[in-house]
């Protein structure tokens, strides 16, 4: 039975810079560029000898960042009912069809903007987005102007929100065929849609917590953090680590990227080694964000012997250092210099036996002659 191998290569959507402004919001949002998705499928074909290559760039907004116009920065109003398009272009050199559709964006694990895919339920700003055409056909050099429609809920929390209009690739070209394994590669674009709403700005982030993960065999403190805000975020700061005795082990730097309201992660922060040992800890959680407010957290942890395995050798430096299988260590010490006693001693016991040996012929020779 012929197998269909899944080949997802993603480019996550990063927001960075300077960009528009709601009204009635005192923060500027960093800048939102376009996002583009590959994704596999095992439908369709792509043209021999060519292939299409889709772009987005919108033509009509409220407020589009004048520094690049990739994106839609829309200040408006609960309720509202506005009227917005994109232009498609295919600048490939074979023709190709795209399905568009609405989706929303949440914070990635690391920070920065990502877009859901289109099975995710809709409950932002891919709700409120209406598409007049969900596919469309288009020849090299071809482009289309593609009407949609932003209807904001007449209840909905002031600030930022962002979602996006997807436009998939189901023009499909092959990777990869053999008897076994059949791999098709389709090209996501996604042209994000900012949305502010007014209202008083407000810049809150909390953690939930630290505890010990583990990311690619690399000892990893994952931290719990929460956008309570109506705004987006990119804070900045410290995670220090230190033991019982208050003596620092790790200094860690933490430098997030876009973190958008009403969204939580657990944030990674790769450990440096040595790694830490089986003990407890005191974890000290320092971030800068918003303007200039500060969010201070320390929490005790603690590292199992169930843990340690999974995380770093046993027996570690680091262990050693902070005084932990102290007497695991001295059994092995203990061990080691008791066989080089062994062997010194042994060394010359033997050694005074064949001198022994030897004066014994000696003198047998002497009495014989």
């Amino acid at each position: 039975m012929a197998l269909t191998a899944l080949l997802v290569s993603v480019f996550l959507v990063q927001m960075t810079g300077e960009g528009g402004q709601a009204a009635g919001l005192v923060n500027r949002a960093p800048t939102i560029r376009a996002s583009t998705t590959h994704t596999p499928t095992s439908t369709a074909r792509a043209v021999a000898g060519g292939r299409a290559l889709f772009s987005m760039r919108p033509i009509t907004t409220a407020d589009t960042d004048p520094s690049t116009g990739t994106y839609f920065v829309i200040a408006t109003r609960p309720g509202a009912n506005e009227k917005h398009a994109v232009r498609v272009t295919n600048s490939g050199n074979a023709p190709g069809t795209v399905n568009f559709y609405p989706v929303d964006a949440t914070t990635g694990q690391t920070s920065g903007v990502v877009y859901l895919s289109q099975n995710y339920e809709r409950n932002d700003v891919g709700s409120w987005l209406k598409l007049d055409i969900q596919k469309l056909t288009l020849a090299p050099g071809q482009s289309k102007v593609i009407p949609f429609q932003l209807v904001i809920p007449s209840i909905t929390r002031p600030g930022q929100h962002v979602g996006g209009i997807a436009a998939e690739d189901i023009t499909q070209k092959s990777l990869l065929k053999s008897t076994t394994i059949h791999i098709d590669l389709a090209r996501r674009v996604i042209i994000a849609v900012q949305v502010d709403l007014p209202g008083p700005p407000r810049e809150q982030l909390a953690t939930s917590g630290i505890h010990v993960g583990l990311i690619a065999n690399h000892q990893t403190l994952l931290v719990g953090l929460n956008n309570a805000g109506t705004i987006m975020l990119k804070p900045y700061g410290t995670l220090q680590v230190t033991d019982i005795d208050g003596h620092l082990l790790q200094n860690l730097a933490l430098n997030l990227n876009t973190f958008l309201p009403q969204t939580t992660i657990d944030y990674p922060v790769l450990v440096n080694l040595p790694a830490l040992g089986v003990g407890d800890y005191l974890a000290a959680l320092t971030l800068t964000y918003g303007h200039k407010r500060i969010l201070r957290y320390q929490t005790p942890f603690a590292i199992t012997t169930q843990q340690l395995p999974a995380i770093t050798p046993p027996l570690t430096l680091s262990a050693l250092a902070n005084g932990e299988n102290v007497s695991l260590w001295l059994w092995f010490i203990g061990l080691v210099l008791f066989l080089i006693i062994l062997l010194i001693g042994s060394t010359f016991y033997w050694r005074r036996k064949i001198r022994e040996l030897q004066l014994e012929v000696a003198s047998g020779r002497k009495q014989g002659g």
